[in-house]
């Protein structure tokens, strides 16, 4: 579990290794490809499944998908109920950070934190209103989830997760925004995002509005799986990727959908 302190003045709190707390067989149940992409195994971390039927997937097969979200809190209300952000989608969440964009949209930028997982972006539909106070929270649920794929000539492109485009279908699996948002990472697999080495924090820098993504390592990667951005072969040391956004009329444009990139360290 991470904190951050967002834009919004409240905690986000991500629900990152869920997985190891659910042990069971889900083979024959209609989650079992979902529960595999996310690590759940009939021998956990925790033994929590052989003493609360809700961890044992074999019974309860859908109530990982519980988990794996970025929860917000605000700390300034005692009686305030914690809030799953769904729109921001279900992975095992390292990073949370917020941003008001130049024309007034929230931006999330947000990692994955395991090998060959994926970088993302949450960008809101609405924009902030300081006049509106906590109901800018509301932000976080209508808006669009990016997945990054990274090129070899130092461009990016943020690609959609939107149920209907492309291969996120009834034909893959995919019967609703929802299931999208559930499997996030089979969704990402399908546009063909960039498997990236462990991506940990995100954050921008406030002078220049640069973003960092700060990748651990990956000493899993073979010679034949390197790629630009993840050029190193059993990476036991990690790297610091720099996402450039565009400039728009003199501000940087964080909802843009193609970004630059480079090795930072």
């Amino acid at each position: 579990m991470q904190w951050w302190l967002d834009t919004l003045g409240h905690n986000f709190s991500a629900e990152e290794n869920f997985n190891g707390y659910f042990g069971g067989d889900p083979t024959g149940t209609d989650e079992a490809e979902n529960l595999k992409r996310y690590g759940i195994k009939s021998e956990p971390s925790y033994a929590w499944s052989k003493f609360e039927t809700r961890f044992d997937v074999t019974n309860e097969p859908h109530e990982p998908n519980r988990f794996g979200w970025i929860v917000e809190i605000d700390p300034y209300d005692p009686a305030s109920q914690p809030v799953k952000r769904t729109a921001l989608g279900r992975l095992k969440h390292e990073a949370a950070t917020t941003l008001v964009n130049r024309d007034g949209r929230l931006v999330v930028y947000m990692g994955d934190d395991e090998r060959f997982e994926y970088i993302y972006k949450y960008v809101s539909e609405e924009t902030f209103d300081p006049a509106k106070g906590k109901a800018n929270s509301n932000l976080l649920d209508q808006g669009t989830l990016f997945v990054g794929r990274f090129a070899a000539n130092g461009t990016m492109e943020w690609l959609p997760l939107q149920f209907g485009q492309g291969p996120l279908s009834p034909a893959n699996g995919f019967s609703s925004q929802a299931d999208v948002l559930i499997e996030a990472r089979r969704a990402a697999d399908f546009l063909g995002a960039t498997k990236m080495d462990r991506p940990e924090d995100i954050k921008t820098n406030p002078k220049t509005g640069f973003v960092y993504a700060v990748l651990t390592k990956n000493d899993k990667r073979k010679p034949d799986q390197v790629d630009g951005v993840n050029a190193r072969p059993e990476n036991l040391w990690g790297q610091i990727v720099e996402l450039t956004p565009p400039m728009r009329d003199g501000s940087l444009d964080h909802a843009a959908t193609r970004f630059g990139w480079d090795v930072f360290i």
